[in-house]
């Protein structure tokens, strides 16, 4: 048994096998009653490493495709619990199951205010916000000359 599993009774520990940045070996899983989400210690070579963003919280806008969800795959990969937003259901389902554990997904669009204020109130019973990556955008393709205080207005509201 893990010297650091057996030494907290408030844990209950899941082994399974892992491969993962430091190769294939075992992972110890641990489920604590005062976090809530699993916690990942991974054991290679007999060295136990933490993930860099153990026990964080972070929110990824536009976590459904692209640098967004390979942001919120690395950032559960190193312990964080992520929250990714998207405004389609169907892809934010998708991208919420490829990335397993420790991800909740929120449906909504960054532009819109009432939106926005529902993904403050579901990360809020998290309890707070460690990291914010502000990914969701748009932009439209449009010669220098031709683009105006409307336009830059309009796609500035989106970031």
């Amino acid at each position: 048994m893990c010297r650091h599993s057996a030494a907290d009774t408030t844990a209950e520990v899941f082994w399974s096998a892992c491969e993962c940045k430091y190769g294939a070996h075992r992972t110890a899983s641990r489920e604590f009653a005062r976090i809530g989400p699993l916690t990942r210690v991974h054991h290679y070579k007999g060295v136990i490493s933490m993930g860099k963003l153990q026990g964080k919280v972070a929110v990824i806008t536009g976590g459904t495709a692209g640098i967004g969800l390979a942001t919120a795959k690395l950032f559960v990969a190193e312990g964080a619990y992520v929250f990714i937003t998207g405004r389609r259901k169907r892809e934010l389902d998708d991208a919420v199951k490829e990335i397993g554990d420790n991800v909740f997904g929120v449906q909504g669009d960054v532009a819109d205010l009432a939106d926005l204020d529902r993904l403050y109130e579901t990360v809020g019973a998290k309890g707070r916000i460690d990291i914010v990556f502000a990914n969701a955008g748009l932009a439209e393709m449009a010669p220098l000359e031709s683009v105006s205080e409307e336009h830059l207005i309009k796609y500035s509201m989106s970031m």
